[in-house]
């Protein structure tokens, strides 16, 4: 498991660590295929704890999810946050800052499907958490 402290503007995660925690968020690589060239598919399980947020954060590609437990809003920059619990699914554009909000009392659990550069890091961290 790797515990990375990350600052605005810091890099986190590649799609090569199979265990990555980000201020209490973890994400845990269960595969990764190259498709289509020069990206890859990382298909991950992203948890976060009750009554937190994730840290506003981009990715070089696109994200999208499918929600296996807890509830959270999806806080997309530019848009309205969006609501989702069990069962329902989301896609964040590329290089659009988002971040989850789980209001708990569950922690959250996303299944998560990322297109991404194969060159540039997972997710980049535009700020802390709010």
């Amino acid at each position: 498991m790797t515990d990375v402290e990350t600052s605005a503007g810091a890099s986190v995660g590649t799609p090569a660590d199979p265990v990555h925690v980000q201020g209490g968020i973890k994400r845990t690589l269960l595969q990764k295929t190259e498709f289509p060239d020069g990206y890859v598919l990382n298909t991950s399980v992203i948890e976060v704890p009750a009554g937190t947020s994730a840290s506003p954060h981009t990715h070089p590609g696109i994200e999208t999810g499918y929600v296996i437990g807890g509830e959270f809003y999806l806080c997309v920059e530019g848009q309205p946050d969006q609501h989702h619990v069990v069962g329902s699914s989301y896609t964040v554009p590329a290089d659009a800052v988002h971040y989850a909000r789980v209001p708990g009392p569950e922690p959250l659990k996303v299944l998560c499907f990322f297109v991404v550069n194969q060159s540039q890091p997972l997710a980049t961290v535009e700020r802390a958490a709010p």
